[in-house]
């Protein structure tokens, strides 16, 4: 479970998130929606122990992410996809996988990494020569699906997704969304970011819209689209169909 107390975060004179208060339940899947520029990502990056808020606390399982800034946080708990798959440039594909695996997952061995590895490759139809590539050399979906891949690999209970969907073709997008949906299936948490009705209706436990970085409403992905609220019917209308 993740708790966020009072999370708040400014840049520049900007509150981007205030007051945030929001409790994400183990085995359930959560959809961050709103326009741009809301605070999607950056709420994203903070449940997932990469930038730390201004104000406030994020809980997992009840410690406090944030409290030993300088010892390893319990990161092995959450796997984290970014929207553009980031990489370290002058590793290998195959020595940016090893890195989670080294830090949070030291039992297991290179042959067992090297066996999982070529699985989840062979599951998201990767050629398994990108290993050897520099990230710069993959193309975006590549990079994105590899993302996902180094998040699976250390095995999580929490997923934080950002835009996971996000300029993927059809087919890598029947691929992701058949994982998630199998993530979901196995109690994973789940929580992610987008406009996208299809990954609403059929994923979410709960849809969450963000409106000037402050949560407006939190409720079932139902009786979210029933919403009579005219900033929500607006909202639908204008980004969702």
């Amino acid at each position: 479970m993740i708790e966020l107390r009072d999370v708040s975060f400014i840049s520049e004179g900007r509150c981007l998130l205030k007051d945030i208060n929001c409790t994400f339940e183990s085995g359930r899947c959560y959809i961050v929606s709103g326009e741009d520029s809301v605070g999607k990502s950056l709420l994203t990056k903070i449940l997932g122990g990469i930038v730390k808020p201004h104000q406030g606390k994020v809980l997992v399982n009840g410690k406090d992410l944030y409290l030993n800034i300088d010892k390893q946080r319990p990161n092995n708990q959450i796997g984290f996809v970014f929207q553009d798959g980031v990489f370290i440039s002058n590793l290998s594909i195959r020595e940016n996988l090893q890195l989670p695996i080294k830090y949070f997952k030291s039992q297991i061995s290179y042959g067992e990494l090297i066996n999982r590895i070529q699985l989840l490759f062979e599951e998201f139809h990767l050629d398994i020569a990108l290993l050897d590539e520099r990230p710069s050399e993959l193309a975006y979906s590549a990079k994105k699906m590899i993302s996902f891949i180094r998040a699976i690999l250390i095995d999580p209970e929490i997923y934080v997704l950002n835009r996971p969907l996000f300029n993927l073709d059809f087919i890598d997008m029947k691929r992701i969304m058949s994982y998630l949906v199998r993530m979901k299936n196995s109690e994973k948490t789940l929580i992610m970011t987008g406009n996208s009705r299809t990954l609403m209706e059929n994923l979410a436990d709960e849809v969450i819209l963000l409106v000037n970085g402050e949560i407006l409403v939190k409720e079932s992905a139902e009786r979210f689209f029933a919403s009579t609220n005219p900033a929500i019917k607006t909202y639908i209308e204008n980004n969702l169909g």
